[in-house]
C-alpha cells in the first residue's frame, strides 16, 4: 500500500445493528457522515468515497 492517504473513510458500527456511519474526513477540515441501515450499503459508499478521493488526489499530485 502506498504511503498514508491524505483523507481518512471509517465505518462506525459501534450502533449496529441499528445503523452503520461512514465518516469521510478530507484534510479542507471538511467531515462528512452518511447513515446505513446495512452494512453492506456503508461498505459500498466506504468503497465509492476511497474511490473518488483517492481519483481526485491522484490527479492534484
Amino acid at each position: 500500500m502506498n504511503a498514508a492517504a491524505p483523507f481518512r473513510v471509517e465505518i462506525d458500527d459501534s450502533k449496529a445493528p441499528t445503523y452503520f456511519v461512514v465518516t469521510v474526513a478530507e484534510p479542507e477540515c471538511r467531515t462528512l457522515h452518511w447513515q446505513f441501515f446495512e452494512r453492506r450499503h456503508a461498505e459500498f459508499k466506504a468503497c465509492a468515497e476511497r474511490k473518488r478521493l483517492a481519483a481526485q488526489f491522484a490527479t492534484a499530485a
